[in-house]
């Protein structure tokens, strides 16, 4: 993926860092991938390369991320599902599958529910999905706190990260990820050090509501899951995702956490690889 032809592209307002594996001929069937907050598309590259042996492959990197343009505006679930179709729509995909994770997989969420039939299916890694509406009442005041506590300990954290110099920073990110590998490791490492702080006066929001967008969907849905502490999505919330909509399948990887494809890289791109295999015609 290091030596992909890459490319930027002025899109809704910003320009964007757009990877590309194979010349726009139509021959293969096409996956975009959409990265998480604070990551880039370089994140991709275990999965992009082992995709781009069936599949013409896209990633791209999110405003403020990667080398994307930096912060300019909001940043909120509607501009980056623009972003993501906006791509889509310069690019002249056709139907593409559309694989994310975190916050990318929020996004293509957002942009398979404004635009129903713009992805032949989507996979989603751990969703970027946390809902107050889930939350008593008397107990949301302090589970939104206890959300703008972890965002400020989390920029602290990578503005560490960024102020290291490089044997230092992979070894924080080593020490938060201990099983995964040194390559992994580094494209991470390398994803925060490209990362533009002021996102995080956008981003993470004090809930991200969900089920509207799950219900709008009209194309086969995977929503891959962790078992770990640091997952977001459980069985329960799957569950009631494939009660509000058919089309939506899950599974859980034992010993994953958030980052499943770097926490169990084999379990995951299995499952990956046959739901696009099954998806793509």
């Amino acid at each position: 993926m290091h030596d992909w032809p890459n490319f930027h592209l002025d899109v809704n307002g910003t320009t964007l860092r757009v990877i590309r594996s194979h010349p726009a001929t139509g021959d293969r069937p096409q996956v975009v991938l959409v990265h998480g907050f604070t990551d880039d598309a370089m994140y991709w590259t275990r999965t992009a390369e082992i995709l781009a042996q069936t599949y013409e492959v896209i990633a791209y990197d999110a405003r403020g991320h990667g080398e994307s343009a930096r912060r300019n505006g909001t940043f909120d679930d509607v501009v980056r599902a623009a972003d993501l179709l906006a791509v889509i729509d310069a690019l002249k995909l056709d139907r593409p599958l559309a694989i994310g994770h975190s916050m990318g997989g929020s996004t293509i969420a957002n942009a398979a529910a404004l635009r129903p039939t713009v992805f032949r299916a989507i996979a989603l890694e751990d969703p970027a999905w946390w809902e107050t509406a889930d939350i008593p009442a008397e107990q949301r005041a302090a589970a939104e706190a206890g959300m703008r506590t972890r965002t400020s300990e989390w920029r602290r954290w990578l503005l560490e990260v960024q102020s290291a110099d490089d044997a230092q920073s992979l070894t924080m990110v080593h020490e938060g990820n201990p099983i995964w590998s040194h390559d992994d490791a580094v494209l991470s490492r390398n994803a925060r050090q490209r990362f533009d702080p002021a996102m995080f006066e956008d981003y993470p929001p004090a809930a991200a509501p969900w089920r509207s967008a799950v219900a709008a969907w009209r194309c086969p849905a995977l929503l891959l899951l962790g078992s770990e502490r640091n997952a977001i999505i459980t069985p329960q919330r799957a569950e009631e995702s494939r009660s509000i909509n058919a089309s939506v399948r899950w599974t859980q990887i034992t010993g994953a956490g958030h980052a499943i494809r770097y926490d169990r890289f084999d379990d995951y791109i299995g499952a990956v690889l046959h739901f696009l295999a099954v998806n793509a015609g």
